[in-house]
């Protein structure tokens, strides 16, 4: 999923850009793919320090911290180390757009209308 993101979303914005209401959209796009991209390592780097913490609950703030640091940490070391690191940032830009694609596709899912009416119920 995340290398479908990583290709399709740049040619989505190319081809906005050939309307004018599409310009400004466009423009918006380029400036969410780039956060998108910038902060997808968060996605993985939570996900690694709770696999190693084992701390699986979401509900509770002190759960969320020390995983996160954990994770950020151990991909910080992998990111050093001279030939796998650029396979990781690779591996890891694709799992977080890939987490993060799923989670706004399932909320924006769940935000359509469930009756023919048009309405929410």
């Amino acid at each position: 999923t995340g290398l479908v993101v990583l290709i399709a979303v740049p040619f989505c914005i190319m081809i906005s850009f050939f309307t004018v209401i599409g310009i400004p959209a466009g423009l918006i796009m380029v400036f969410l793919y780039i956060t998108m991209i910038y902060i997808s390592r968060i996605y993985v780097g939570l996900w690694i320090g709770r696999k190693l913490l084992g701390g699986f609950k979401e509900s509770s703030a002190p759960i969320f911290f020390w995983p996160f640091v954990t994770g950020m940490i151990v991909l910080g070391i992998l990111y050093f180390i001279p030939v796998l690191g650029w396979g990781v940032r690779i591996l890891s830009l694709l799992i977080g757009l890939g987490a993060m694609w799923q989670v706004l596709w399932s909320f924006f899912k769940s935000l359509s209308p469930t009756s023919p009416a048009g309405t929410r119920q």
